[in-house]
């Protein structure tokens, strides 16, 4: 389902938007957001909230995978892959809450401390792709000299 649903996204920003249909009724929207001034070597925690503007329910899978980048943005790996299913009632919103401890990350950490959280999905009830990136940075421990 991942490969689909970047391979619709894809074509539906090139040059033939209409191959794969039209545009699906998108009244699901999602915002990814992390903790603010985390030092490493700590654990922090990644919110991500769905919202349902429908007056109908949905429902949808969540594909959550956390990768540790170089500053270029290369990935380094992976230190995370999740699967959440979500319902939502109408008109409301839910929040997911992720906690990703040192051991998680640690060991896969380089230069800049880098992440990338990369959630993806699909809206059962209209076949809406759901595709999210979030760049975080972890920061290093301030130097205190005496």
């Amino acid at each position: 389902d991942e490969e689909r649903i970047a391979v619709v996204t894809a074509s539906r920003h090139g040059s033939r938007p209409e191959t794969y249909g039209r545009e699906c009724t998108c009244d699901v929207d999602v915002v990814v957001s992390t903790d603010d001034g985390v030092i490493m070597g700590q654990d922090f925690t990644v919110t991500i909230t769905v919202t349902n503007t429908s007056s109908e329910s949905r429902s949808l899978t969540l594909l959550v995978q956390a990768v540790v980048m170089y500053y270029t943005g290369v990935v380094k790996g992976t230190f995370k892959k999740d699967k959440h299913d979500v319902l939502l009632e109408p008109h409301k919103e839910k929040e997911l809450v992720l906690l990703f401890q040192h051991d998680d990350y640690l060991e896969f950490l380089v230069d800049q401390a880098a992440m990338k959280f990369t959630i993806t999905g699909r809206v059962k009830e209209t076949g809406q792709a759901i595709v999210k990136q979030h760049n975080f940075r972890l920061r290093t421990p301030d130097l205190r000299i005496t």
